[in-house]
């Protein structure tokens, strides 16, 4: 585990941010050769971008626990960093196109681009590290640290993880097939390929201003409500996609902003739990282990979108799509149309399920778990009324008036 007098994540911050700029500058790179150089080429510098990026991000959202121990703060982080990745790829894609067409030397125009990107990515990182001080974690005693196998045993025995990771993998790998087909889908399906980026641009817009919306919701009616709203919200927005024609293309408008808004309330709520998860998963075992849940949480990311984009390319490819034709058979409309409506509706429903049952994030929950000193079994955990901020101090662990412990 690392432990520095710098912190804990902020040293990953710092050692990453290199290795990600160097990496990304050479993957956009034309280098002269056959096919197998150049798969041997692209394949080590992408390896080492997800690699520098793995660093980067599991650090980067294991951060929040370290930072504060007030729930209300760490949704609000969650949302901040929400809100900042979507604006920061709205303006990436957006500075990237323009980049695009001002120069006819599209090689030129891709080495300006990467090298101006691989240079601006240097600075988040090392402005994070600076800035962003690990006050709720130094002030904690940390116990013994398991191992890596043992601490993915022990995360995997966590019940209440399971069940988030059921609903946050449902509900991502719907978007992962709705994003990564929508393209096509307004180009082929609605015959509206003038208008997809203004409709992207639209729902990407929409995720950015709702998610402080729904994180002030959060504070008011609790978490699983508010994503209860959103998945539902999301269904049937992609149930609508699922039968809509050309000449209605026009809804597609209303319904990227219904869409983006739930779509950023389904990203939040699950990233905003799993401190809570890490609270109770330190009263039972004595020691934190943010790296390994966020990590887990990383893993599922990765996962729906490989899962994404090979089904999708699988049955495009086998309905026989052609990406230079101008109009698309009976087939890979059919395709287009289950990728970003009936699937992700279906797994957006199916996502409910777990967040159902899941025991934590209710509104007038506790600020932490009680945990009865007899036995470490999560099913002694439950939510006790809120208390003051008096009875805890510094993210120690005070006595309740049951006798139980509160920890912040």
């Amino acid at each position: 585990m690392t432990n520095t007098r710098w912190g804990r994540r902020r040293p990953w911050l710092v050692l990453s941010a290199a290795p990600l700029c160097i990496s990304y500058w050479f993957l956009w790179q034309v280098v002269p050769g056959n096919q197998l150089t150049d798969f041997v080429y692209y394949l080590f510098w992408l390896i080492l971008l997800n690699l520098s990026f793995t660093c980067l991000s599991v650090p980067h959202l294991s951060l929040i626990p370290e930072m504060t121990n007030i729930e209300k703060e760490q949704t609000q982080l969650t949302s901040y960093k929400i809100v900042t990745l979507v604006v920061a790829a709205l303006v990436g894609t957006t500075v990237h196109g323009i980049i695009l067409e001002l120069f006819s030397n599209q090689r030129f125009a891709y080495f300006l681009s990467a090298s101006i990107f691989a240079s601006v990515f240097l600075f988040p990182p090392l402005i994070t590290a600076y800035f962003c001080k690990e006050t709720a974690g130094q002030a904690r005693t940390i116990g013994k640290q398991p191992s890596f196998v043992a601490g993915l045993k022990l995360a995997f025995q966590n019940r209440a993880f399971l069940l988030l990771c059921g609903a946050f993998l449902g509900a991502y790998m719907a978007t992962q097939f709705l994003i990564t087909n929508f393209y096509l889908y307004v180009q082929f399906v609605l015959d509206a390929e003038s208008q997809v980026i203004f409709i992207i641009f639209l729902l990407q817009l929409t995720v950015a201003i709702s998610c402080p919306v729904w994180g002030f919701l959060t504070e008011k009616v609790g978490k699983k409500p508010v994503y209860f709203v959103g998945a539902i919200l999301a269904a049937a927005c992609t149930l609508v996609l699922t039968f809509l024609f050309p000449s209605v293309v026009w809804l597609a408008y209303p319904g990227a902003v219904l869409l983006g808004a739930s779509i950023s309330a389904i990203f939040l709520v699950p990233f905003a739990m799993v401190p809570e998860i890490i609270d109770r998963d330190e009263a039972k075992c004595g020691s934190r282990r943010e790296g390994v849940y966020y990590g887990l949480f990383i893993f599922l990311q990765k996962l729906a979108t490989s899962v994404g984009l090979a089904l999708g390319s699988a049955l495009l490819g086998i309905v026989g799509f052609d990406a230079d034709a101008d109009e698309a058979n009976t087939g890979v409309q059919i395709v287009l149309r289950g990728m970003v409506g009936l699937l992700p509706c279906i797994l957006l429903v199916a996502s409910l399920v777990p967040m159902y049952v899941y025991p934590f994030g209710k509104k007038g929950g506790s600020r932490g778990p009680v945990l009865k000193e007899e036995s470490g079994d999560y099913s002694l955990m439950v939510d006790v009324p809120e208390v003051d901020e008096e009875v805890v101090v510094d993210g120690s662990a005070k006595r309740h008036s049951d006798g139980g412990l509160v920890l912040e």
